[in-house]
């Protein structure tokens, strides 16, 4: 289990939405959009959720029920989500789902694309860790395995989990 967060969503208190950061957009209904995992416009970051509230810790949110979170470059589809940091521009960002799923729009690159039952994405530290049945895809590029590590500074990756390894590359699609 990466960063050990997994179970601690249903154990936190609830507190009021009125305290969340007033540069997010909160809506509590799922929608039917059919590209979710598409990026925000401008600097907003747009959630909606069945559920949200501030965690134990100071800029700790946790997100629970059909989640879609999208940002300027970054965009995420799952049932249950932890947001470390401000909510405008969080540090980590780790959510679950069956299966979850992120979009990450790369400066000067084609967009990732990943999905696993559970997915960190460290923005700090620029590493995105997928869990569980990970795919991710970029460009022309794809990989499957139990675990992934990737690098984004660096464009490179690391599989895990005892799950043999498929890399698909189609020459066409790479610059």
């Amino acid at each position: 289990m990466i960063g050990g967060l997994s179970g601690q969503i249903n154990h936190l208190p609830m507190r009021p939405l009125s305290l969340l950061s007033p540069l997010l957009l909160v809506a509590m209904a799922a929608t039917g959009a059919d590209d979710r995992l598409r990026l925000a416009d401008r600097d907003t970051v747009v959630i909606h959720a069945a559920e949200a509230w501030e965690g134990e810790h100071a800029n700790t949110f946790h997100i629970r029920g059909n989640i879609e979170i999208s940002a300027p470059d970054w965009a995420v589809l799952a049932d249950a989500a932890t947001l470390e940091g401000s909510l405008d521009n969080p540090d980590r960002i780790v959510i679950e789902g069956a299966p979850a799923r992120i979009r990450i729009q790369l400066k000067n690159d084609d967009p990732i694309e990943g999905s696993s039952s559970r997915i960190e994405y460290d923005r700090a530290r620029d590493r995105l860790n997928l869990a569980g049945d990970a795919q991710l895809l970029q460009g022309g590029q794809s990989i499957s395995s139990a675990d992934i590590e990737y690098l984004l500074d660096r464009r490179t990756y690391r599989t895990s989990g005892g799950k043999r390894v498929r890399t698909v590359v189609d020459p066409d699609a790479i610059d």
